[in-house]
Formats: C-alpha cells, sequence, structure tokens
C-alpha cells in the first residue's frame, strides 16, 4: 500500500521545451590537429590518413617534434582540391 501512495505522489516524468531562439553555436576547431582528429575533420580512418601520407597523396602535414600534425588551412585546401578533380 505504501508504494502506491508514492506512486501517486510522484508526477509523470515531463520535459520542459525549450522555446526561447538561441543562435546556433559555432564549433570551435583548432587550427592544428593529431592525426586522429583530421582522420576524423576528413570522415577517414586514421589509418587510411597514414596510408595517403606514405602514398604521397593526402593533404600536407608539420612535424612538431616526432608527432605529425595537420593545419586546418592545410586541410580545407586538400577537401577543396578533392573536389576540384571531380
Amino acid at each position: 500500500m505504501q508504494k502506491e501512495k508514492f506512486m501517486e505522489a510522484t508526477p509523470p516524468h515531463t520535459t520542459p521545451r525549450d522555446t526561447t531562439n538561441h543562435p546556433p553555436q559555432k564549433q570551435i576547431r583548432p587550427l592544428v590537429m593529431n592525426v586522429r582528429d583530421a582522420a576524423a575533420y576528413l570522415n577517414v580512418s586514421p589509418s587510411t590518413l597514414n596510408k595517403w601520407r606514405v602514398q604521397g597523396i593526402g593533404p600536407a602535414f608539420i612535424r612538431v617534434n616526432k608527432l605529425r600534425k595537420y593545419r586546418l588551412a592545410d586541410l580545407e585546401a586538400y577537401v577543396q582540391k578533392q573536389m576540384e578533380a571531380r
């Protein structure tokens, strides 16, 4: 009987609706990305990006110490070049 009273006293779960008009938020991207983030940006796997690098057909990259990094501008240029080639 105690459980029934608890159930009756608890209001049904409701989610408040957000009725305010918020401007869309800009997605902030770093100017330099690691291999994993650059691959995600290009919508490919990190191994594909590494294969392209070895074959010399991928986007330009820089070395920071021993790490490969990709500049956002180079990734955007690569995408633009691929789109123009089609």
